[in-house]
């Protein structure tokens, strides 16, 4: 997919209870609308990626279209 995206860090214990952090790594896939369309913890790798991304768009693209 050739994505690139920055990794956080915080010490802030409320950012990790509202995005539900346990720990690292955990990967939230957040949509247009700033809300969270997947959590996912552990090791992600490119396949499930693609997936989730897939799985984003094409709810997008519904949403847009209903």
């Amino acid at each position: 997919m050739n994505v690139t995206y920055s990794a956080g860090f915080t010490i802030d214990a409320g950012v990790m209870r509202n995005y539900k952090v346990l720990g690292m790594s955990t990967t939230v896939v957040i949509d247009s609308k700033g809300e969270v369309f997947r959590h996912w913890g552990g090791a992600l790798n490119n396949e499930t990626l693609t997936r989730i991304t897939n799985e984003m768009l094409k709810a997008e693209t519904a949403a847009l279209n209903y």
